[in-house]
């Protein structure tokens, strides 16, 4: 009977670890760049081959909506 009830016990326990924690409030700060660097960046991109790094262009269109999500994000 003592087996069985911490067998239980640890089942319990185990399966406590499995419920989902709310969600966090907090967002990562973002870093600001400059008017000038934006600029910069874009003039980078503009001198790239539209048909090559293919990559590049979809991980840097994933940050920008990233970074616009940061900014929605509550502060606090």
């Amino acid at each position: 009977m003592r087996a069985l009830l911490l067998g239980l016990w640890c089942s319990a326990f185990a399966l406590s670890a499995c419920t989902p924690s709310a969600p966090l409030r907090n967002c990562t700060t973002l870093v600001a760049y400059s008017r000038q660097d934006d600029e910069a960046l874009l003039a980078e991109l503009a001198t790239l081959p539209k048909d090559r790094y293919p990559q590049v262009r979809r991980y840097l269109k994933d940050w920008g909506s990233a970074r616009n999500s940061m900014r929605r994000c509550p502060k606090g």
